[in-house]
């Protein structure tokens, strides 16, 4: 399959250099006037697929968007989501939903900063809220901004990203997970 995608990368790539003219065709026999140079476009792996279904991107994105509108009323210039940050974020709810438990420690003992670092976020993380049993973005979001840490959290205007984690997991005490991390 991988040996297929490569074929078809290459063969796709092919024939947009020949519609475009930047290669061109040549008959067998025919004399060139001059050496042609074909420049392949390099092939990039296609990007990791998401760690999020869209269901759950798109509650946290509704989470991010409810943020932002609590940042704008406070002063605050607006999040932007971080992929790094919602790998890290993501993979927390999912452990805390598979393992059954609600703590800012993981299941193999690491911290937020252990999360970003492990999901390769270069920038300054800054913070992580956490919430269970909360079914929509809008319910979770009134539970974060009637808790003084929480709502701290999501309104510090140093914070400029955020990476969001949602996961269900039917079999578990509290079913939503949700988690947000914030970085510099």
């Amino acid at each position: 399959m991988q040996r297929f995608r490569l074929f078809n990368s290459l063969a796709i790539a092919f024939a947009v250099l020949l519609m475009i003219g930047i290669i061109a065709p040549v008959a067998p026999g025919a004399a060139q006037s001059q050496p042609t140079s074909v420049y392949l476009p390099l092939l990039m792996s296609p990007p990791a697929p998401s760690l999020q279904t869209v269901e759950e991107r798109t509650r946290a994105e509704e989470v991010v968007r409810l943020v932002n509108i609590e940042r704008a009323a406070a002063g605050c210039p607006a999040l932007v989501i971080e992929e790094h940050l919602v790998a890290a974020a993501q993979k927390h709810s999912k452990d805390m939903g598979d393992n059954n438990f609600f703590n800012h420690i993981g299941s193999d003992g690491s911290r937020f900063f252990n999360r970003t670092e492990a999901a390769d976020y270069t920038g300054n993380p800054g913070g992580e809220n956490i919430a269970a049993g909360y079914p929509t973005p809008a319910i979770v979001m009134e539970g974060w901004l009637t808790s003084d840490g929480h709502r701290k959290n999501m309104l510090n205007c140093n914070f400029r990203e955020i990476g969001v984690g949602y996961y269900y997991a039917a079999n578990s005490t509290y079913r939503s997970y949700w988690t947000q991390v914030f970085g510099r």
